[in-house]
């Protein structure tokens, strides 16, 4: 990274493939010019998802068919120093 003046050499996440191995992938997303790759993304956030959640009745009014129903939920917190993204 231009300016830092120390180098990182490794994370925390576990590699199964060599550096070399690992500069062959290819973006996951805007292709080709894209740089997420499987090699810099996040171990811990390798993913993404988004739902619409409402009532059952305004789902109705705007045409949409329900594919699941919430029952019920639960919230966890967890200390962002140490424990970040593991809820």
């Amino acid at each position: 990274v231009p300016g830092v003046a120390k180098t990182i050499v490794k994370d925390n996440g576990i590699r199964v493939a060599s550096p070399e191995q690992l500069a062959k992938l290819k973006p996951a997303f805007v292709k080709p010019h894209g740089t997420v790759t499987a090699a810099n993304s996040s171990f811990l956030t390798d993913g993404a998802s988004a739902c619409l959640i409402t009532t059952e009745e305004k789902a109705k009014q705007l045409g949409l068919k329900p594919k699941a129903y919430l029952r019920d939920f639960l919230y966890i917190a967890q200390d962002p120093v140490d424990q970040l993204l593991l809820g």
